[in-house]
């Protein structure tokens, strides 16, 4: 849930509420980046927790990045000064034999030779990192740490200058928490976080609905999920903990406490330009799903100025709303080319038509699938809504927010 233990600035607005390209309102983007540089020239970028699942995938996306390098791995004392191919091997091999009813497909590691001049790090713990490194040498933190370190871990390292992007729970606020979809970091701030993978997925879409009806004619919104059960990373569910095949999150976890308040914050909060807070409803479970979540999304709709009669509301209507989606089109960070999108054009939301489901390989990246769309006669709008939460919902959300940050001339570190 929200904590308070994140430093801001105290006289400056955190965020600003991204709006439609076609509004009144300016959209802050930020200037085109640098071309692709030389390895030695590039960012160097430490990854706390980089040995996890999350990390690892966080690593890949980085390993060919442009602008940025893995300069520094941050594991366990168990991974610590072991070759980082040998601990990825050994993960992702456990986590195959555990899910092998689901035919899981082990990430592949990254070379084991330099490539462009570049060495694999090998992990290290956190204090050997601190002896190592200070904010001038790793620019940027990004932290995947279990949310049981990464309060102390997480609150050290921004003490001292380090500036943290984080997908942990344990430090998010509703003023540092951020989907670019839907709000853009405005001032500097020593911990930057992306919500909780679910949020990541139903912000794109919530944000083209509230856009086209207005916020006002938002009445209630019910979120029920079902999560890959691969998502606890390299520590998997207990069997035992299954209700059929389905494993109710809240046994395990506080995911629906985390979206109902990440979801307020985003939308809701009193720091929001809009006052009405409609009710929000979220059921989480996991499910036999080797990758994606997938979410059923219900929003019922009341009669507002913008929207005066939603009973005449069209599921063509509401496909041409989450089509036309998209606020960053001028967004000119490497990640519209790389890990923003699966192909460098496409907007932040597919709609896919098929009745017969989607495909694994649409539910890949960060462009969030939106299925089975229709428009009750009450005005209620339905649909499924499923996003890659390894990316989308991890750690291409987590160098999205870096990208920006540092394409952002007023939001970049100052490092002496």
């Amino acid at each position: 849930m929200f904590s308070s233990s994140c430093p801001q600035d105290p006289h400056a607005p955190p965020f600003t509420v991204v709006t439609p390209t076609h509004s009144s309102t300016p959209l802050l983007v930020p200037s085109p980046p640098p071309p692709s540089l030389p390895s030695h020239d590039r960012i160097p970028v430490a990854l706390l927790g980089g040995t996890g699942l999350s990390g690892r995938h966080t690593f890949s996306l980085l390993h060919k990045h442009p602008h940025f390098t893995v300069a520094h791995i941050i594991g366990s004392p168990a991974s610590a000064g072991i070759p980082f191919f040998e601990t990825w091997t050994n993960k992702e091999a456990k986590l195959q034999a555990h899910h092998s009813a689901l035919n899981y497909e082990p990430l592949p590691p990254p070379p084991h030779r330099p490539v462009h001049g570049e060495t694999l790090p090998t992990p290290t713990t956190f204090e050997t990192f601190l002896q190592l490194h200070t904010p001038s040498s790793i620019k940027y933190i990004i932290s995947t740490v279990a949310p049981s370190l990464a309060t102390h871990l997480e609150t050290h390292l921004s003490s001292l200058g380090f500036t943290i992007i984080t997908i942990s729970p344990a430090n998010r606020t509703p003023l540092n928490t951020f989907v670019l979809e839907r709000s853009l970091p405005s001032s500097p701030l020593q911990i930057y976080a992306s919500p909780n993978c679910v949020a990541c997925g139903v912000t794109p879409v919530l944000s083209a609905i509230y856009a086209n009806a207005g916020q006002d004619s938002i009445n209630n919104i019910t979120i029920t999920t079902i999560q890959s059960l691969t998502g606890r990373g390299d520590s998997p569910y207990p069997s035992e903990l299954c209700v059929g095949s389905m494993l109710p999150v809240g046994q395990l976890e506080e995911t629906e406490t985390y979206l109902q308040n990440e979801l307020t914050g985003l939308f809701f909060s009193s720091s929001s330009t809009n006052s009405h807070s409609p009710n929000l409803d979220v059921r989480c479970y996991r499910g036999g799903a080797l990758r994606g979540h997938m979410i059923d999304l219900r929003i019922s709709l009341t009669p507002s100025s913008t929207l005066p009669d939603p009973t005449t509301l069209t599921s063509s209507t509401v496909i041409s709303w989450l089509q036309s989606f998209d606020p960053l089109s001028s967004y000119h960070a490497s990640a519209r080319t790389s890990t923003y999108h699966i192909t460098g054009s496409s907007p932040p939301i597919l709609v896919s038509p098929s009745p017969n489901g989607v495909l694994q390989s649409s539910v890949v990246g960060m462009q969030v699938v939106v299925t089975n769309v229709s428009v009750t006669s009450s005005g209620c709008i339905r649909c499924t809504v499923i996003v890659d939460n390894l990316i989308k919902g991890a750690a291409g959300a987590a160098i999205q927010i870096m990208e920006y940050v540092e394409f952002q001339e007023n939001l970049r570190p100052w490092k002496s």
